[in-house]
């Protein structure tokens, strides 16, 4: 408020008596749109930007807008907060603006496991994120899982019961849990038979590693050819365990010995 004095209002026929008055400076009202802003969870706020209109050439707004409160995805009113145009301005006609927090997006890759056939599974299938990061020492629950099957071959490990909840968008990579045939090594018996009898049956022990639960071997084995007294291989033949064993055959020896028989000779004459 200005008062308004008599200045150099006169006139000398009159005796002038002036009756002051005032000048009213009043706000000038400006319109504020605030702008919306987008952060993925767990990142800091972007500066709250807004434009004006109604300000004098050379005047600016002090202070700065604010949000509401929320670190979780969803959409969060923004404010004036402390924005002001001073004694000179009245702000009115504000656009408010919106903050949204998107679930912050993440890649998370299942690692490869293996075991052997008839061992147990590993107690949990880890993972790793292999693009984007977690934030606020924050971590899954739930666990990873496989396909079924127990015999030797490939199975998907997928993401199971895995969540990192609504906090974060993931895109799950499949890993791949193999089972590997078992080793084990078979001796074959040494057999023999007398020339001219029948053969034997081949037989052979489990000299190292071991059957699982009833699983037995399939197949025989088989000798080299020949029927003369000699020595000859006892092998592998169609012995096999399956795709769940890789079976080593030692190899055996079969003797064909010479069959004992009396000669007898003929009682003979001559003059």
């Amino acid at each position: 408020t200005y008062a308004i004095t008599q200045g150099s209002l006169g006139n000398s026929n009159y005796d002038i008596t002036f009756v002051s008055a005032n000048l009213s400076i009043t706000k000038k009202t400006i319109a504020v749109t605030l702008d919306n802003q987008t952060k993925a969870y767990g990142d800091p706020d972007p500066e709250f930007t807004y434009s004006s209109s109604g300000l004098l050439e050379g005047d600016s707004l002090s202070g700065s807008p604010t949000r509401a409160p929320g670190e979780t995805p969803g959409t969060y009113a923004i404010n004036t907060g402390t924005l002001s145009g001073g004694d000179n301005y009245t702000v009115s006609g504000v656009t408010a603006g919106s903050m949204t927090i998107e679930a912050r997006a993440i890649t998370v890759t299942m690692d490869d496991d293996s075991k052997d056939y008839g061992t147990a599974d590993p107690a949990s299938f880890t993972w790793s994120v292999t693009e984007g990061n977690l934030v606020n020492s924050d971590t899954a629950t739930g666990a990873g899982s496989r396909a079924s099957g127990s015999n030797v071959g490939d199975y998907t490990i997928s993401k199971g019961s895995l969540n990192f909840g609504s906090n974060y968008d993931v895109t799950f990579l499949e890993g791949t849990f193999t089972i590997n045939p078992i080793a084990i090594e078979v001796t074959a018996a040494d057999k023999s038979k007398q020339f001219g009898g029948s053969d034997p049956v081949l037989t052979y022990t489990v000299t190292s590693g071991a059957l699982i639960g009833g699983d037995t071997l399939s197949g025989a084995l088989a000798r080299d050819a020949g029927e003369d007294v000699d020595t000859y291989t006892i092998a592998a033949g169609t012995i096999s365990g399956g795709s769940n064993y890789t079976v080593t055959v030692i190899d055996g020896t079969f003797e064909i010995t010479t069959r004992p028989i009396t000669v007898t000779a003929a009682a003979k004459t001559k003059t």
